[in-house]
């Protein structure tokens, strides 16, 4: 069988490659900076990076998890992961081994990720365990999760007599993109520059339900409120900052939650040259542990991004745990979830606390809290328009752009040393030490400078 992809936006050269799919045939992806092969004679996968010395076998830094899900989303369309995620405690010590930057760290992870999703591509396309190959048109690709969508056709198909072409989707890399300005990803519902104030930021925004890469705001101005506070709160903190590059994603459109939407950003974020911060002002639409988020998040983290996310407004309600970063993936080191205070340190009535369902014994909702009351923020209903607001999608504004302007002040300090300071030197609240409504304390960004002025 031949099938002759087209390879425009995927991690594919050239722009168009034949396969031809036997039994125990070789199937060879040619990325960025790796080839990954499988064959009947040769079952290694070998991974290659610009910055080892030596490629090594896929699977030495890989686990295969030993499933296959799929997940019809649409009558046309299906959810599919594949087996394999990245082993991260094996590919610190090749960045350890070669004494990676971070710069170089982000893009051996890309590249890991990369290599897992092509072969997972490959042998479902050789094995087609769903009997799909002839209705396929289209795929978009998660390298993140190590997972696709298919979309299917039978119409459409039914009218290529020869090589038939799948569509592979992919989001837009800003390979130019310097890695030496601040980089902020905001997932939510999209923004709009529409506000004089908002007019001269950078920003770039992909819609990952329609592909496309317009400016909009679906949600009344809550996307664009947001980034208008998390970018007056990092000038403020230096005016002489450069100009930061924004990346909106609208994952949530009209506010509404959705998995892919949201995956969707998160591989836009990921595919970047550079990203410092991920603002999350999102909740998933159930209570609960939400495991699907787990290995992304723990990719983000490998890839050098900081994820914040907003702890919630769901106090008033019987259960509070909507957000997956209580799950933390993590193991050596707390992921931010932002509670909400009023002009006096009390917390909003709305901001969820408490303890976390997924892990009760050490997370808290909320790990850390910012002034999240009576804020002024721009709103694109006309270009001299604003609205008071309050809340954690708002707080979360605050800590992120303490910590993307940390990671700008100390650039050669670990993420984990901003986090874990950041949280250690925030002003305690309520109960003497950490507790399940205010977690870690108020954010004090100048505390959390002399402590790592002082380690520098």
């Amino acid at each position: 069988m031949q099938i002759k992809l087209k390879m425009e936006n995927l991690f594919l050269s050239p722009k168009e490659i034949t396969i031809i799919i036997k039994k125990g045939s070789c199937v060879l992806f040619l990325l960025l900076s790796l080839t990954s092969c499988q064959s009947s004679k040769n079952k290694k996968s070998i991974f290659c990076h610009t910055s080892f010395l030596n490629c090594v076998q896929l699977s030495k830094v890989t686990v295969n998890k030993n499933r296959l899900v799929k997940r019809q989303l649409t009558p046309n369309s299906f959810y599919i992961q594949f087996s394999d995620e990245i082993n991260f405690s094996k590919p610190n010590q090749y960045f350890s081994q070669h004494k990676l930057s971070f710069s170089e760290k982000r893009k051996a992870t890309q590249d890991v990720a990369k290599a897992i999703i092509d072969k997972g591509l490959s042998e479902f396309i050789r094995l087609d365990p769903f009997k799909l190959h002839d209705d396929i048109f289209a795929i978009k690709v998660f390298s993140i999760n190590n997972s696709v969508v298919i979309y299917t056709d039978k119409k459409k198909n039914a009218k290529l007599i020869k090589n038939k072409k799948i569509n592979f989707i992919t989001p837009r890399v800003f390979s130019n993109l310097s890695k030496t300005q601040l980089n902020i990803a905001l997932i939510d519902s999209g923004v709009s520059q529409y506000h004089q104030q908002m007019s001269s930021m950078k920003v770039n925004q992909y819609n990952p339900r329609t592909d496309d890469y317009s400016l909009i705001d679906t949600a009344l101005g809550h996307g664009s409120g947001i980034l208008y506070l998390t970018h007056q709160s990092l000038i403020k903190q230096n005016e002489n900052l450069s100009e930061p590059q924004y990346f909106s994603c609208n994952g949530l459109p009209q506010g509404q939650y959705s998995f892919i939407d949201i995956l969707g950003c998160f591989e836009w974020a990921f595919l970047q040259p550079s990203m410092d911060v991920m603002i999350s002002a999102w909740l998933t639409s159930t209570p609960g542990c939400h495991n699907e988020w787990i290995y992304p998040l723990q990719v983000i983290w490998q890839a050098q991004t900081i994820p914040v996310f907003s702890a919630g407004n769901k106090a008033l309600e019987k259960s509070m745990d909507f957000s997956p970063i209580n799950l933390s993936p993590l193991t050596n080191v707390p992921l931010i979830s932002v509670g909400a205070l009023t002009e006096k340190d009390t917390r909003v009535k709305t901001s969820s606390f408490g303890k976390s369902q997924c892990n009760k014994q050490l997370d808290n909702i909320a790990s850390i809290m910012a002034h999240g009351q009576n804020i002024k923020v721009a709103v694109p209903l006309t270009k001299t328009s604003y609205q008071t607001v309050e809340g954690t999608s708002y707080a979360v504004a605050y800590v992120a752009s303490a910590l993307a302007y940390l990671k700008h002040q100390f650039p050669h300090v670990k993420n984990e040393k901003l986090v874990t300071t950041l949280l250690n030197s925030s002003r305690d609240l309520g109960k003497e030490g950490k507790d399940s409504e205010f977690g870690y304390g108020k954010l004090d960004l100048t505390a959390t400078i002399k402590v790592l002025k002082e380690l520098d």
